[in-house]
């Protein structure tokens, strides 16, 4: 599968193209995959090879579940406002946290000076057509004190594990 992010294409690995059938692997090498495919192959580029891609790694999960624990915490950015300069809040505002973790972000909760100031967002969003997993609560600063805050985002995956971004210093006015 050809894709606009880094050469990637399905492909089994070099020397092994008799035992295609089946198999799929990813290239990441420069350019074309260094032999000929044959016919047991077809790629798909585009959307369309993206949602097969998507279909087998589903496919893949519900056939290797995992068999140990999850002790190993969400890994949680903020990402709007950032974490330097100046951050002025006013009005209705959008706080947007990365997450990411190896089983999945159940919630990112946004906190103000250690106290949250809405309910947990559990459904990640896409944002300016990227892929990342961004969480984005849309936010009105009006029903808090103007002054200056910490706000900090902490992610929490489905086995209770949790991490907190580091805060970004905000300052209320309206």
């Amino acid at each position: 599968m050809s894709s606009n992010h880094a050469d990637m294409y399905m492909a089994p690995p070099p020397g092994r193209l008799s035992e295609c059938a089946g198999n799929i692997m990813i290239w990441e090498g420069n350019g074309p995959f260094p032999e000929r495919l044959p016919g047991c192959f077809t790629l798909v580029t585009g959307t369309r090879g993206l949602q097969v891609w998507d279909s087998v790694v589903a496919l893949w999960k519900v056939r290797h579940p995992y068999t140990s624990p999850d002790v190993a915490p969400p890994v949680v950015s903020l990402f709007q406002p950032g974490v330097s300069g100046a951050n002025v809040l006013t009005g209705t505002v959008e706080l947007i946290a990365t997450a990411v973790d190896d089983r999945g972000v159940a919630g990112v909760r946004f906190q103000l000076d250690g106290r949250d100031i809405a309910p947990e967002v559990a459904a990640p969003t896409l944002v300016r057509r990227d892929r990342f997993t961004k969480y984005v609560l849309t936010w009105d600063s009006r029903g808090v004190p103007n002054g200056s805050y910490s706000l900090r985002a902490t992610a929490r995956d489905a086995a209770g594990n949790s991490a907190t971004a580091a805060g970004s210093v905000v300052t209320i006015r309206n």
